[in-house]
C-alpha cells in the first residue's frame, strides 16, 4: 500500500487523506463482519512522509494588490473584502455577521 501510495503523483496531504478513507472502509468491512476483528487493521502500518507540512508558503498580498483586487470588486463584496483584511476575519465568519455583532 506504502508503495501504491508514493507512485501516486500527488500532494503527501491528499495521499494521507486516501489512507485515511482505506482505513475507514477496512474498519467498516470488520465491523460488518466481511473480515475477521481480530485482524489488525493493516491501514494503521502505513506512513506518508510529509502529510502534515505545506507543499508551498502561503503569500499574503501587499496593500497595493489588495487595493488594486478591491478597485474591481462591486458592493457589498468590496465592503466585506474591507472587512475581512482589517478585522482578519474568514469569510465564512464575515458572512455569519449581523448587525447586533457590531453594536
Amino acid at each position: 500500500m506504502e508503495l501504491w501510495l508514493a507512485s501516486l503523483a500527488l500532494a503527501p496531504k491528499s495521499k494521507a487523506h486516501i489512507r485515511g478513507l482505506l482505513r475507514n472502509i477496512w474498519d467498516f468491512a470488520a465491523w460488518s463482519g466481511d473480515v475477521p476483528t481480530e485482524r489488525r487493521n493493516p491501514m494503521e502500518l502505513v506512513r506518508i512522509k510529509g502529510a502534515s507540512k505545506r507543499a508551498s508558503t502561503p503569500r499574503s498580498l501587499t496593500v497595493e494588490e489588495f487595493q488594486q483586487f478591491a478597485q474591481h470588486l462591486a458592493e457589498p463584496f468590496h465592503t466585506m473584502a474591507l472587512l475581512c483584511c482589517c478585522l482578519g476575519l474568514r469569510i465564512s465568519e464575515c458572512l455569519a455577521l449581523k448587525w447586533s455583532d457590531v453594536d
